[in-house]
C-alpha cells in the first residue's frame, strides 16, 4: 500500500476443509447407472483480530508476530484422484491461513493467503518385526488340503520416499496338498471414502515383487529375501483442475501433493493408510479359502517443497515491530 489508509484491524483466518467424491455403479430397473457420492465438512475454522489500529496506517514495514497450537486430532493434509479406477474417486483435506488488514466497516484493505500443510503422526519407528502364521487350506470350499506356514522378518516400518522396503521370508508347504504358486511383497494403499452412509474402499497396488513359490508336500523350510524399492513409485499430476466449471491452472502446492505419495490420513470422510505385505497364492479352486498374508501397517516420510521451504525478505525490509499474537485452535 503506497497511500495512508483508515485500517481497523489485522484478522487472521485459519481454516480446514475436507472433501471426498466418487462415483457409484447401482443396478436401477434392470439397469446399470452413475449415482455421486458427495461430502464435504470444515475440519475447523477460526477467524480474529490479531491487532487493533488506533489510527491512520501509513506507507512502511510492520511485523506482527503470532503463534498458534494446532489440535493433535487434526487429519493430514492431502490431494488424491485416481481417474483410472471405474469410481474415480477423490480425497481432499486443504488448510490455509490468511490474514486481512480491514477498515471498520470490515472491508478488505489487503489480504494474504498461504497454504497450510498439516502431517498427522506416524507409526512408532521398529525394526526386525516378525509375523508368523498357520492358514489350513481348502478347494471347492470345502475339501481340505492341508496346513501352510509363512513367517515373514519385516526390516523396519518408517521409511524415506528413497528407501527400499526388505522382508526376509521362510515358507514352510510341507503339511499341503497345494502347490505354492508364488510369493509377493508388495507395497499396499488403503483408501476409504465416506459420504452419508454410503462408503468407498480400495487395495492399492503401489509396487511389488514376485518369486517362485513351493512345490506340495515339499520338506523343509524355504527361504526368500525380497526388496522393494520405493522410487518405482511415480505419480502425473494434472495441468489444470475445474473449480466451479472453470479450468483453471494447478498451484505449485496442489501439484507438489499430487506428484508424491498421499500421506496417512485420518479424517471423518477419508482414510487412507499404506502397508508393507506378504502374500502367497496356491494353485487349485481356492477362491472361497483365505490366503497366507503377513502384513505390518508402514509410514513413509512425506518429503518437503522446496519452492515453498522458506522466505526471503526484501533488502530494504526495516519493520516496526508489534507485540506478538498467541491463539489456539482448540
Amino acid at each position: 500500500m503506497t497511500q495512508p489508509c483508515n485500517a481497523s484491524q489485522v484478522l487472521l483466518e485459519v481454516k480446514g476443509v475436507e472433501k471426498v467424491a466418487w462415483t457409484d455403479h447401482v443396478r436401477r430397473n434392470d439397469e446399470t447407472v452413475e449415482e455421486k457420492r458427495k461430502a464435504k465438512k470444515d475440519v475447523f475454522k477460526y477467524k480474529a483480530p490479531c491487532f487493533n489500529f488506533t489510527g491512520t496506517l501509513y506507507p512502511g514495514d510492520y511485523t506482527i508476530p503470532f503463534s498458534f497450537q494446532l489440535p493433535s486430532s487434526l487429519p493430514s493434509s492431502i490431494i488424491f484422484q485416481d481417474k483410472h479406477q471405474q469410481s474415480k474417486p477423490k480425497a481432499k483435506v486443504k488448510y490455509h491461513i490468511k490474514a486481512l488488514v480491514v477498515d471498520a466497516s470490515h472491508h478488505d484493505l489487503m489480504k494474504y493467503k498461504q497454504i497450510l500443510v498439516i502431517r498427522e503422526q506416524g507409526e512408532a519407528f521398529k525394526t526386525d518385526i516378525t509375523q508368523a502364521t498357520e492358514t489350513r487350506l481348502s478347494t471347492w470350499c470345502c475339501v481340505d488340503q492341508g496346513m501352510t506356514k509363512l513367517q515373514v522378518n519385516f526390516e523396519k516400518n518408517v521409511f524415506e520416499p528413497n528407501d527400499v522396503c526388505k522382508a526376509l521370508i521362510n515358507l514352510d508347504n510341507s503339511g499341503c496338498n497345494l502347490t505354492m504358486s508364488g510369493v509377493r511383497l508388495a507395497i499396499e494403499q488403503e483408501l476409504t471414502l465416506n459420504a452419508s452412509g454410503h462408503r468407498f474402499h480400495h487395495l492399492f497396488t503401489l509396487a511389488n515383487r514376485t518369486e517362485a513359490g513351493v512345490e506340495a508336500r515339499k520338506e523343509g523350510t524355504q527361504q526368500r529375501h525380497m526388496e522393494v524399492d520405493l522410487r518405482t513409485i511415480r505419480y502425473t499430476a494434472p495441468d489444470h483442475k475445474k473449480k466451479k466449471g472453470v479450468q483453471k491452472a494447478l498451484s505449485v502446492e496442489d501439484r507438489f501433493m499430487m506428484e508424491n505419495m498421499a500421506p496417512k490420513c485420518s479424517g471423518s470422510h477419508v482414510k487412507n493408510e499404506y502397508f508393507l505385505a506378504v502374500r502367497c497364492a496356491f494353485e487349485g479352486c481356492v477362491c472361497c479359502a483365505s490366503m497366507p498374508v503377513a502384513r505390518v501397517p508402514i509410514t513413509i516420510v512425506p518429503v518437503i517443497n522446496p519452492q515453498v521451504w522458506s522466505y526471503q525478505q526484501p533488502a530494504d525490509f526495516n519493520p516496526q515491530v508489534y507485540q506478538a499474537y498467541s491463539f489456539n485452535l482448540h
